[in-house]
């Protein structure tokens, strides 16, 4: 986290110390950014989180399938 873009809701500026704070245990971790329109699983997943306003756990195996490919992951 390189701090290039500013941060100015007060929520937000809360969970980028948090995330600073968990990453101090992780010296060696990296952090890359994903282009939104790369990450269209993530996306797709976050939006049901808001409109349901909690998460959801992925046990499908065609589902899964669908987020490795959507993300490149194979």
């Amino acid at each position: 986290m390189r701090d290039e873009m500013d941060c100015r809701s007060p929520g937000l500026k809360l969970l980028r110390q948090k995330t600073r704070n968990a990453l101090q245990a992780w010296p060696h971790c990296e952090l890359f950014h994903v282009r939104r329109d790369w990450n269209a699983s993530a996306d797709m997943l976050a939006g049901q989180a808001l409109q349901r306003q909690g998460g959801r756990n992925v046990h499908s195996p065609e589902e899964i399938q669908d987020l490795k490919t959507l993300n490149r992951l194979e």
